[in-house]
């Protein structure tokens, strides 16, 4: 059994949707990806690369997971700090 490095089969979500963020503004729900990365990854300089069913898959989980209350609020409460630290980089509403 592998010890280290990615475990995919045990990925937490985060790590799933990355580099997607969910967000909530003025009510409105999309996915953002951050201009400040806490962690460089390939994904990000391959943006023209990514699958739309990726990103609508992504979307999709992401709107399923916020009908989860404690969910919701967290998103909500991330998306205040993203708003305020002006940490959008792009952002993908269906």
């Amino acid at each position: 059994m592998r010890t280290e490095g990615c475990l995919r089969d045990y990925r937490p979500i985060q790590c799933r949707t990355y580099p997607f963020e969910p967000h909530i503004e003025n009510g409105e729900f999309s996915i953002v990806i951050e201009k400040e990365q806490i962690h460089g990854c390939v994904l990000i300089e391959r943006m023209p690369e990514w699958r739309q069913a990726f990103i609508d898959g992504v979307y999709n989980g992401w709107l399923e997971l916020m009908k989860i209350p404690i969910i919701k609020y967290n998103i909500e409460y991330f998306s205040k700090e993203r708003i305020a630290a002006n940490n959008i980089m792009k952002q993908y509403f269906k």
